[in-house]
């Protein structure tokens, strides 16, 4: 609260700056990469989400199919996902 007297180093105010500026930076940069790809209809998951992209034998849980530990199986088998593509069409 500046109310109270207190006061800002300036040294301070440059760095808190210098980060907003950086982060803006990397934003923009992000967002300018994902408007090229969108412009092609597609994305790629390098630049998207690199975590999904190296994603690899996933389990998927459908409602009413599953079966947790000791539970009984309805009778359906389990839903997985082996990888994702690096390029998803959108």
């Amino acid at each position: 609260n500046m109310n109270d007297g207190a006061t800002i180093n300036p040294a301070t105010i440059e760095e808190l700056e210098a980060y907003l500026n950086q982060s803006w930076d990397l934003y923009y940069r992000v967002f300018k990469r994902i408007s090229k790809q969108l412009d092609h209809k597609a994305l790629e998951l390098r630049y998207v989400s690199p975590k999904l992209l190296h994603a690899k034998n996933l389990q998927l849980a459908i409602p009413g199919s599953y079966r947790g530990r000791g539970g009984k199986s309805n009778g359906t088998t389990s839903t997985s996902i082996v990888r994702f593509e690096p390029r998803v069409r959108v």
